[in-house]
C-alpha cells in the first residue's frame, strides 16, 4: 500500500492538470465485492446532491483524494485532491463539459447532518441522469467505492380545470360556475408531460377528494374527474384544487378555483308585525330574505293585488335582502293579507312567502297625576314624591319611560329613583329634582307623550355662584369694606346672620353692622386693626321656611394690598376701535387705575403714557415710524402691579398728532402725590400773593408819616 502511494506522488509531480487524472488506478481491499448503489433524485433544471461518506475507518487516518467517475468511463470526471496539502486546503477539478460537469460541480465536506458531504451539481439536465462512482483513497485505510443512480424528474405543466361537458372548455380565471343549487357539479382536471407521470388528485378546501383517474391512451396527459351528484350550499364559495407531483422534492403543480353558486333564499320573515295598526297613519313594514345568492327579489301583495311603494336595500355579505312597504292602512284594510315573496330569479321555482293579517287601532293616551297626598305648594327638600301615568292604548302599551327635563330616567334606588309599574317615586327630593316631568309609553303603533307637571322643591338657603366666585376680600383698617353675600332658596331668604371667625373663635357680628336685601345680604366691615392676627373668615348663613343653611358662605378676609397683575391683554380691533384691552387683576382690596406706556423699542424712549379708570386703552391718532413695545399696570395708593408687555417691535399706523390730552410720564403718579404737588403749588400762590399785600400796605404808611413829619 506504501508503494501505491509512493506510486501516486510520483504520478502528481510528473503531470499537472485534471485529465490526467484518468491515469490514476488504484486497488482496493477486495475488489471483487459488489459495490451497493444508492438511488438520488433531482429535478430538471434544478439542483442535484450526491452524496460521498468520506469519514475514514479509522479516526486516526485521513482522506488523500476524492474521484468520482460517471457509468463505466475510465477517467474521472470530478477529484479533490488532499494530498501533501492542509484539510482546508484541497485542490478541486472538474472536467469540461464535453464530458464533465465544468463550472457546474462543486464538492461540498459536510459540516453535520444538515449539510452532509457530497458532489453539489447545478442546472441539473436530463442528460445527468445515469450511475456515479465516489472513490476514496486514504492516507492507510483501503479505498472505498460508493455508486449513485441519478434519476431526473421532469415536472408535469400546471393543471388545467375544465367543465365536464362535450366541449371541455377551460373554467378560467379563479372562479369556477355559477351552479344552482341542487344541480350536478362536473368538473375535470387535465395535466400534460411529466416524466415520471405525475399522481393526480383533487381537494375541497384542506381534504383531499377522491375523483375518477385515467391517463390518455397515446398522449401524455393525465386526466382526473371530480363529479357531485347534487350541489349543496355548502360548497358555496369551497376552494377546489387540483394537485399533480411526480416528485417530494419541489412542491406540487396546483390549479385552484373558488366555485360559484346560485342559492335559493332560505327564509323571508316580515319583521316586527304588529297586532294593530292605526287608521290613517304610516307605517314601514320591513321584510327580511336571507340566504340567496345573489341577493333574493322581494315583491309585496296586499291581498291579491300587488303593492307598488316599497324600497330595496341589499347586503351581499350577508345574502341578505331588505325590503320597506311604506303602507297606509284604511278601514278597508282590517284583517287584510300582506304577503312578502322572495325568490332568486336565475333559481325557477324558488319562491317562498310569508304573510300577515293586520288590524287597525290606536295609539296610546296617557295622563300623568301627582300623587293624591301631595300639595305641589308644599313639598320641600327631603320630602318622598311620586307619580302615576294613567295609560289608555289598545293595543296595551308594552314600554313606559319616565322623562326628567326631557332626559330619561332609570332606576336607580342608590339615587332615590324607584319605577314599579306605572309608577314613579323619587326619594329625599333636592333642588336637582326641579323640573319638568313626563311619562311616555309606547304600543305597536307609536309612542305618545303625556301632560307636564313642573315640581317646584322648596329648599334651604345655599351660596350663589357670586358669593363662590367673590370669597376672596381685601380690606384695608382705614376705610369701611362692603361684603356681600349672595343666597339661592326657595322660598326667598327671611333672616340672614353673619359670624366672624378669627384663630378659631367665632363670634356673631351684630346685625347693625347688615342689611338683608332681595337675594343678598350687604355687611359694612372694618377691622379694629391691621395685624395678621385681626383677619381670618367671614361666614353668612341664610334662613327661610325651610330652614337654616348647612354650610355657610365663607370669605376670606386678608389685608388690602398692590393690585394684582392685568390678564388677558390683546392688542387689536375690538368694537371697531384700535385699541388694547385686558381683564383686570384683583385691585387689592382698594380703587386702582391702570397705565399704558408706549416705548420706542431700540432707544427705550418713552413715546405716550396713558390712564385709565378701565384696562381699555384707544390708539386711535396715534402712529409712529419706528418699532414700538407696549406695556400696561395698574396701581392703587398701596402701589403698582407687576408690568405686563402686551407686545414688542410693532407699528402704529394711526396719526400721532403734536398736542396730547394724556399726563407726561413725570407726573404718572399715585393719587396722594398730586394732592401733595397741588396743595404745595397753591400753599405757595398765597403765601406770594399775601407778602405782596404786606409789602404794599408797609409801604403806604411810610409815606404818610413822612409828610407829618414834614
Amino acid at each position: 500500500m506504501k508503494k501505491l502511494f509512493i506510486l501516486f506522488g510520483l504520478c502528481s509531480l510528473c503531470s499537472r492538470g485534471g485529465s490526467r487524472l484518468s491515469s490514476i488506478t488504484t486497488t482496493t481491499k477486495d475488489p471483487d465485492k459488489p459495490v451497493p448503489i444508492r438511488d438520488v433524485s433531482a429535478v430538471n433544471d434544478g439542483r442535484a446532491e450526491l452524496p460521498c461518506d468520506i469519514d475514514p475507518p479509522d479516526p486516526s487516518d485521513r482522506v488523500y483524494l476524492v474521484l468520482w467517475y460517471r457509468e463505466l468511463a475510465g477517467k474521472p470526471l470530478y477529484s479533490f485532491d488532499l494530498r501533501g496539502r492542509p484539510p482546508n486546503t484541497a485542490k478541486h477539478w472538474s472536467a469540461d463539459p464535453t464530458f464533465g460537469f465544468g463550472t457546474r460541480a462543486n464538492f461540498r465536506v459536510g459540516s453535520g447532518p444538515e449539510t452532509p458531504t457530497a458532489l453539489v451539481i447545478k442546472t441539473i439536465t436530463l442528460l445527468d441522469e445515469g450511475v456515479y462512482r465516489c472513490r476514496v483513497d486514504y492516507r492507510n485505510s483501503p479505498t472505498r467505492n460508493m455508486k449513485l443512480n441519478l434519476t431526473v424528474v421532469e415536472e408535469p405543466h400546471a393543471p388545467q380545470i375544465k367543465r365536464d361537458t362535450d366541449i371541455q372548455q377551460d373554467v378560467g380565471g379563479a372562479y369556477a360556475g355559477p351552479f344552482n343549487e341542487g344541480e350536478e357539479l362536473k368538473l375535470v382536471c387535465e395535466v400534460h408531460g411529466g416524466r415520471p407521470s405525475p399522481t393526480v388528485f383533487w381537494y375541497v378546501d384542506d381534504q383531499i377528494v377522491n375523483g375518477k383517474t385515467q391517463i390518455e391512451p397515446g398522449k401524455d396527459i393525465v386526466v382526473n374527474k371530480l363529479r357531485y351528484a347534487m350541489l349543496n350550499r355548502d360548497m358555496n364559495n369551497k376552494k377546489v384544487s387540483c394537485v399533480a407531483k411526480n416528485n417530494d422534492i419541489n412542491d406540487p403543480k396546483t390549479r385552484t378555483v373558488t366555485v360559484q353558486m346560485n342559492l335559493r333564499p332560505q327564509s323571508v320573515k316580515i319583521l316586527r308585525k304588529q297586532n294593530f295598526l292605526t287608521e290613517g297613519v304610516k307605517v314601514q313594514i320591513i321584510c327580511e330574505a336571507r340566504g340567496s345568492e345573489p341577493p333574493a327579489q322581494i315583491r309585496w301583495y296586499i291581498g291579491e293585488t300587488p303593492a307598488e311603494n316599497y324600497k330595496v336595500q341589499h347586503n351581499p355579505l350577508g345574502s341578505t335582502t331588505t325590503s320597506i312597504l311604506i303602507f297606509e292602512p284604511g278601514q278597508g284594510d282590517n284583517k287584510r293579507r300582506i304577503s312578502c315573496r322572495a325568490f332568486n330569479k336565475n333559481i325557477p321555482g324558488s319562491t317562498i312567502e310569508d304573510h300577515w293579517d293586520v288590524h287597525v287601532m290606536y295609539k296610546p293616551r296617557l295622563t300623568l297625576t301627582l300623587g293624591r297626598t301631595l300639595n305641589p305648594q308644599e313639598i320641600k327638600e327631603r320630602d318622598d314624591v311620586y307619580f302615576e301615568c294613567l295609560i289608555v292604548s289598545n293595543p296595551e302599551a308594552n314600554k313606559l319611560e319616565w322623562y326628567h327635563q326631557d332626559r330619561r330616567l332609570y332606576p336607580n334606588a342608590t339615587g332615590g329613583i324607584l319605577l314599579s309599574n306605572q309608577s314613579l317615586v323619587i326619594q329625599g327630593v333636592s333642588q336637582k329634582n326641579n323640573g319638568e316631568y313626563t311619562c311616555r309609553a309606547e304600543n305597536r303603533q307609536g309612542k305618545a307623550t303625556s301632560n307636564e307637571i313642573n315640581l317646584s322643591i322648596k329648599y334651604s338657603p345655599v351660596c350663589d355662584n357670586k358669593s363662590i366666585d367673590n370669597s376672596k376680600i381685601a380690606v384695608d383698617s382705614s376705610v369701611v369694606t362692603i361684603v356681600d353675600c349672595y343666597l339661592d332658596s326657595n322660598p326667598p331668604v327671611s333672616q340672614v346672620y353673619w359670624i366672624s371667625s378669627k384663630q378659631g373663635h367665632q363670634s356673631r357680628i351684630s346685625p347693625s353692622q347688615y342689611t338683608l336685601m332681595e337675594g343678598f345680604s350687604r355687611l359694612s366691615y372694618q377691622p379694629e386693626r391691621t395685624r395678621e392676627a385681626d383677619f381670618g373668615e367671614l361666614l353668612c348663613y341664610g334662613v327661610n321656611k325651610v330652614g337654616t343653611q348647612t354650610d355657610p358662605c365663607v370669605f376670606s378676609i386678608e389685608a388690602a394690598g398692590r393690585p394684582y397683575p392685568l390678564e388677558n391683554c390683546k392688542l387689536g380691533n375690538s368694537t371697531g376701535t384700535f385699541g388694547v384691552i385686558c381683564d383686570p387683576g384683583f385691585d387689592g382690596g382698594l380703587t386702582q387705575a391702570f397705565n399704558l406706556e408706549i416705548f420706542v423699542s431700540e432707544t427705550k424712549a418713552l413715546l405716550r403714557n396713558m390712564t385709565r379708570n378701565q384696562p381699555k386703552f384707544q390708539l386711535a391718532g396715534i402712529h409712529s415710524n419706528q418699532p414700538v413695545s407696549l406695556q400696561v399696570y395698574s396701581w392703587n395708593k398701596k402701589g403698582r402691579s407687576e408690568i405686563v408687555t402686551v407686545a414688542e417691535s410693532v407699528r402704529i399706523n394711526t396719526d400721532l398728532g403734536s398736542r396730547s390730552t394724556e399726563l407726561p410720564p413725570s407726573l404718572v403718579m399715585k393719587e396722594p402725590l398730586y394732592l401733595v404737588i397741588g396743595g404745595a403749588g397753591i400753599g405757595f400762590l398765597l403765601i406770594t400773593f399775601l407778602s405782596l399785600i404786606w409789602y404794599f400796605k408797609r409801604r403806604a404808611v411810610g409815606k404818610k408819616l413822612a409828610v407829618v413829619e414834614v
